[in-house]
């Protein structure tokens, strides 16, 4: 994880903290998440922020629609998007301005979730994903899926 932080920073061009959370999570069938942001910058001011969140989905493979648990993000001026919790997929998107929820899920649902911090931005400072030609190519949007495969 710490390769995929520096890869993170060099790509975003900014600072990251070595400091993270870590969460494993499982939801059970009928479990969901409601609407939020990770890192609501106005009611938590503080030295150090989520500036990236990540998904890895650690589902057996074979997860389809019909079972429900999708992420659901709403990217700012963008329609909602959906991202099935397959095996091995990592979803990374801005922890201050995407607006996600997981849907209810038909079977258990198990994921590592976590996210990268850095320092508070300056006022006049660009917001993480504010410049998305610094980007990998994969990462166009503010939430992307970095990669996709069967353990």
């Amino acid at each position: 994880l710490d390769l995929v932080r520096q890869e993170l920073s060099a790509a975003l061009g900014r600072e990251m903290s070595t400091e993270m959370e870590l969460h494993y999570v499982r939801y059970p069938v009928g479990g969901y998440y409601r609407r939020h942001v990770d890192e609501d910058l106005d009611a938590n001011p503080r030295a150090l922020t989520r500036a990236v969140s990540f998904i890895c989905y650690l589902n057996k493979p074979g997860w389809c629609a019909a079972d429900g648990g999708e992420l659901r993000s709403y990217p700012p001026g963008e329609p909602p998007s959906d991202v099935l919790p397959e095996s091995g997929t990592l979803v990374v998107f801005d922890s201050a301005r995407v607006e996600h929820e997981v849907q209810p899920t038909g079977k258990e649902r198990l994921a590592l979730v976590g996210w990268f911090h850095a320092p508070a931005a300056d006022p006049g400072q660009a917001d993480v994903f504010d410049e998305p030609a610094s980007l990998p190519a994969a990462a166009e949007d503010p939430l992307w899926e970095m990669c996709s495969h069967e353990s």
